[in-house]
Formats: structure tokens, C-alpha cells, sequence
């Protein structure tokens, strides 16, 4: 394989990396917001700062894990 095929490759397999992990966060933030709707509509189990808190750990942990894929 040349070099200019091999890139292309890299860059298609980035790009489809990129696109997964957009669409697990998009599945995730809708997962939440649909406990927290059942949590609204059935009251709430956790306090506002806890849920608050579990938010700032999860977008942590996902900028950690990307900044970790980026440095490979």
C-alpha cells in the first residue's frame, strides 16, 4: 500500500472513531435526560448536587479518555 492510500486510511478510521464516540455521548446524554425525566415524573432519588457532581465526573472521565486515544 503507498503512502497516500495508507494516510487515507488512517484519516477514514479517525473520522469513524470520531463519529462512534459522538454518537455514544449522544446516547448517553439522551439516556440521562430520560431518568431524569422518570426521576422528575416519579421523584427524584438523587440530590441536585449529586446529579450534578456525577455529570462533572462523566464529562471527565470522556475529555480524559479522548485526550488519552489523541495521544497515540
Amino acid at each position: 500500500m503507498d503512502l497516500a492510500n495508507h494516510h487515507l486510511a488512517q484519516s477514514t478510521q479517525a473520522a469513524d472513531a470520531r463519529h462512534a464516540e459522538r454518537v455514544n455521548e449522544y446516547r448517553r446524554i439522551a439516556a440521562e435526560r430520560r431518568a431524569e425525566e422518570r426521576t422528575t415524573a416519579t421523584g427524584s432519588t438523587a440530590s441536585l448536587p449529586q446529579r450534578i457532581w456525577h455529570a462533572v465526573v462523566e464529562a471527565a472521565t470522556l475529555q480524559h479518555s479522548r485526550a488519552h486515544r489523541l495521544s497515540h
